[in-house]
């Protein structure tokens, strides 16, 4: 048997066992599959909105590194100068930062009104 052959087997026999015990483990929880779901969609919703927020960071830290190097104004007919530069960069950690707190408010709009459904859907069971 080749390398490749002996690789691929080991890699097909890996994800058929991650796949069996995915299933197992999903099969034997003591949960109902509805909260099963709504637990890994919660989780999926987390780790998308933590890759957003990772994401606009970093291209907020790109931006302001692009501009700094470029010396563009922001104003026009306003240069740069080392006197109204950390002017420049207090207001754009201020935008950043209300950037940041309307995403934070939608967020928790997010979860409010799931957990309105979640109760709602709990009410209509009792």
């Amino acid at each position: 048997m080749s390398v490749i052959t002996k690789t691929l087997k080991f890699t097909g026999g890996t994800l058929l066992g991650l796949g069996i015990g995915a299933v197992t483990a999903l099969l034997l929880t003591p949960q109902s599959g509805e909260i099963n779901r709504a637990q890994l969609q919660a989780r999926l919703n987390e780790i998308l909105d933590a890759g957003r927020r990772a994401q606009h960071a970093t291209e907020d830290e790109l931006q302001a590194r692009w501009e700094s190097q470029t010396h563009e104004p922001k104003k026009s007919g306003e240069e740069q100068t080392a006197v109204n530069k950390p002017v420049i960069k207090a207001e754009q950690e201020a935008e950043r930062l209300r950037e940041k707190q309307e995403q934070a408010r939608k967020e928790a709009e997010k979860h409010l009104e799931k957990a309105g459904k979640e109760l709602d859907k709990a009410r209509t069971k009792l």
